[in-house]
Parts: C-alpha cells; structure tokens; sequence
C-alpha cells in the first residue's frame, strides 16, 4: 500500500464480463485532493458522454461511472453534489 489515493472509471456497459473497471491515471495524496481530481473528470465525462444523452450519474444513466480509491484499497462511488 503506498498511502496514495486514485480514482478509477467504471464503464457500464464492460459490468458483467469484467466488472467494467479501469484505472485513471493520477495519484494524490489527500481524499480532498482525489475529489477535485474526480470533479475535473467528471467534466470531462460529461463533454464526452452528455447527460442529456446518456442519463448522467444517475443509477438508470449509462455515463462512465467514476471511483475514488482509498489507500487501502477499498472504494466508493463519487457522485457530484
């Protein structure tokens, strides 16, 4: 365990074969740190699968879900505010 935080994407549509998880580059030394990260992804998301065609973050949206990883290795789903 390096003590770092990261985020990772899930893609809805890779769910059953492989659980649709890949990782994002970036490493970060604070959880706050790892949610502005998550923020500016979460930009980009949206440029390249808009909500209004995709559904957005929602539980029916299939925009690209996003994860931040804790240094344990446990995870939790970000969802903007």
């Amino acid at each position: 365990m390096n003590g770092k935080w990261k985020l990772e994407g899930c893609d809805v549509f890779d769910m059953p074969e492989d659980h649709g998880h890949y990782p994002i580059g970036g490493e970060y030394d604070t959880e706050d740190q790892a949610i502005e990260a998550a923020k500016s992804r979460l930009i980009e998301l949206e440029k390249s699968q808009p909500t209004k065609e995709s559904g957005g973050q929602s539980d029916r949206g299939v925009q690209d879900r996003l994860y931040i990883v804790r240094p344990d290795g446990s995870e939790y789903r970000y969802l903007p505010s």
